[in-house]
């Protein structure tokens, strides 16, 4: 039995046959091997891979699909932020226009709105209860050229802070005065 065997092995690496057998495999395994990385190395270029705010979107919408899948009610259409429509209720630039400075533009806002998502969590109370006092803030902090302090302190505010006011005029003021006491501090130490 074992003579048997060795020498079907001592034909097979004899025969011309095996050779192109093996040459075969070893140029589709290079050319698969290449292929697999040209189609990492475009898929890694692509800007839709690493984008924040196309990620951000991508997720929302399966959260929206997987809520209404499992037929979850959600208080907010689409996960966005939830802005009230009333009458009385201001639009975002209104209200940042109101408490912050009259001069700011809607080229501003939009930096302010890219800068929020940069830095704060998206899934934060601060984000969804209180994001016209955090827009104003924001301009706020631009204005005054405090955005590097800002930007360390409002990690730490927005995960220790969990219930605002309906009013955003006093969210924002409890949040400005927050950060000028801590500012204040880190001038001290």
């Amino acid at each position: 039995m074992l003579n048997m065997i060795k020498m079907d092995l001592y034909r097979m690496f004899r025969t011309k046959s095996m050779y192109v057998v093996w040459i075969i495999l070893a140029v589709s395994v290079l050319f698969t091997t290449f292929l697999c990385k040209t189609d990492y190395d475009l898929l890694s270029k692509e800007p839709g891979t690493t984008g924040k705010k196309l990620i951000s979107q991508k997720i929302e919408t399966y959260t929206a699909l997987m809520m209404n899948y499992l037929h979850i009610e959600d208080k907010t259409e689409n996960n966005e932020v939830a802005v009230a429509t009333d009458d009385n209720e201001m639009t975002d630039i209104e209200f940042v226009h109101n408490i912050v400075n009259a001069n700011i533009t809607d080229d501003d806002m939009q930096d302010y709105k890219d800068y929020i998502e940069d830095t704060v969590r998206m899934s934060s109370p601060l984000y969804h209860q209180a994001y016209q006092a955090l827009l104003a803030m924001v301009a706020y902090v631009f204005e005054n050229d405090c955005d590097l302090h800002f930007e360390k302190w409002i990690g730490d505010y927005s995960n220790n802070t969990y219930e605002f006011s309906e009013n955003m005029e006093e969210n924002y003021e409890a949040m400005k005065t927050a950060f000028l006491r801590d500012l204040g501090e880190s001038k001290v130490a």
